[in-house]
């Protein structure tokens, strides 16, 4: 800041003098050596107390001032950027610590005291990043789109045994695969649900010709797939939305009607004869001992089913 003062001189002319602001703050070039300690020390301050990963390096200045008191305060701007060195690998910056093109940038605000005798006394700051870079991305939900499954999930215990019986019986191969791990799964809801599966199958030692289907006995073979690198397969299966079924369910078609009546027709026939016989034999047991009015008059008639016949 500065200050004008007015003089007058002698002859009424008016001269302006300009005089610097004593005691108030001044700007200083971002390239300034006198920056440099306090921008090192500020850093490592920052790579100490926040909670990010990386280990930031000071970027560009983009302000910086000074007061003169019993010392020096000085007021800087600064971005730090994040750098290729985790904090994990290292305590502290080093060369061969680089910026990460596309990494974090964020800016800091510090005073420092520097007293003297060129001592840094103290240094205070804060730091903030982009507002989209620290907040939670937002969800959006989607109805109908398929949505990924855990892939240790019990849901996913059905669909991959199916999955993996379709494999064996479409594969040309004489012995039966069996699965090894998923490495991805999601499930689709429409008029049932779907399930998209990709896991990894290695050839067993149980063959085809041999094992009627595949079992926990049939263990997977070193050299079962070519280089011994397991395959990938990616499994989909489409379910009612009952599906797995609680109950067994049975389907009864036309034939299955058709071929159940004749049944019952020749069951139903065989008991009308089995009638007609015995009815026979008592007509001979009786007939030598009633005769006139009082012999029985017998008459039988046999309507078999659909009107086949009758006697």
């Amino acid at each position: 800041m500065f200050g004008w003062f007015v003089f007058f001189s002698v002859e009424g002319k008016v001269n302006l003098s300009h005089v610097p602001c004593l005691g108030c703050y001044h700007p200083i070039p971002g390239d300034s050596l006198q920056l440099l300690p306090i921008l090192r020390y500020a850093i490592r301050i920052f790579n100490k107390q926040s909670d990010q990963s990386s280990l930031f390096e000071v970027g560009e200045v983009i302000k910086a001032s000074r007061q003169v008191v019993a010392g020096w305060n000085y007021a800087v701007e600064y971005e730090v950027k994040e750098t290729s060195c985790t904090k994990s690998n290292f305590q502290d910056l080093s060369p061969e610590c680089k910026p990460i093109v596309g990494g974090h940038v964020g800016t800091c605000e510090a005073k420092a005291y520097v007293d003297l005798n060129n001592t840094i006394v103290d240094v205070a700051q804060k730091c903030k990043f982009p507002v989209d870079e620290t907040a939670p991305p937002r969800i959006s939900i989607c109805a109908g789109c398929p949505k990924p499954i855990p892939t240790n999930s019990t849901e996913l215990e059905e669909p991959l045994r199916a999955s993996l019986e379709k494999y064996n019986e479409e594969s040309n191969d004489v012995f039966y695969y069996k699965a090894e791990a998923i490495s991805h799964a999601t499930v689709q809801v429409v008029a049932g649900l779907n399930y998209n599966i990709t896991f990894r199958i290695r050839k067993t030692n149980c063959s085809k010709t041999v094992v009627e289907k595949l079992s926990e006995d049939c263990v997977a073979t070193i050299d079962g797939v070519s280089q011994g690198s397991p395959m990938r397969y990616p499994g989909h299966l489409s379910v009612p939305a009952s599906w797995p079924p609680d109950k067994p369910s049975i389907s009864v078609t036309t034939k299955m009607l058709l071929i159940f009546s004749l049944l019952m027709t020749l069951l139903l026939s065989s008991i009308s004869a089995m009638t007609l016989l015995g009815i026979a034999a008592s007509r001979r047991h009786f007939g030598g001992c009633l005769s006139g009015s009082h012999a029985p008059q017998w008459l039988v008639v046999w309507r078999p089913l659909h009107g086949i016949g009758m006697l």
